[in-house]
């Protein structure tokens, strides 16, 4: 049987998927520039934009770092304050301005391309609210957990955290 594709099936993307993109683009930017420089500067934007979470997760949970609990809460839980500056389409407009500034070089155009490629993926395939990745938006509204997340997104969430708190006996009041 034919199994068909589906765009629903995807709930977020992760990590890896982003490490894969980033270099598949880097390596067809880096061709098509002949640059190295670009290759490896699509790379590292398409994937340590990622960095701007950790921020978040000590403003949110104020504890010793454990990579475990910090991959679990992106995926599963609901933050209080979502800020992720490097997460914004605004930024995106300024590092293209900044590209465009210094003549297309290829150290910018692959940090643009990569970064944008991120966030693009993001946008696309986590079930955040469709305005989530507005820094504008999120300041707005006091960068507060609740509206980055889609409805939908932020009500199964709410429920697999109070699932656990359950489960693990903590009572916790989300």
């Amino acid at each position: 049987m034919c199994r068909v594709w589906r765009f629903e099936s995807f709930q977020h993307m992760k990590p890896l998927a982003h490490v894969a993109v980033s270099l598949a683009a880097g390596a067809g930017l880096g061709w098509a520039l002949k640059s190295m420089t670009a290759a490896l500067a699509c790379l590292t934007a398409g994937v340590l934009i990622d960095l701007d979470h950790i921020p978040d997760y000590f403003w949110n949970f104020r504890r010793r770092p454990d990579a475990g609990h910090f991959f679990h809460v992106f995926k599963h839980d609901v933050l209080d304050r979502v800020i992720v500056v490097l997460h914004s389409w605004e930024l995106m407009l300024l590092l293209l301005l900044g590209v465009w500034w210094t003549g297309w070089r290829p150290l910018g155009l692959g940090l643009l391309c990569g970064a944008l490629l991120h966030l693009s993926l993001d946008q696309l395939f986590n079930r955040h609210s469709p305005l989530a990745y507005s820094l504008i938006y999120r300041l707005r509204r006091g960068f507060a957990g609740r509206y980055f997340y889609g409805r939908r997104e932020y009500r199964e969430r709410l429920r697999q955290s109070r699932r656990a708190d359950h489960r693990s006996g903590t009572g916790v009041d989300i």
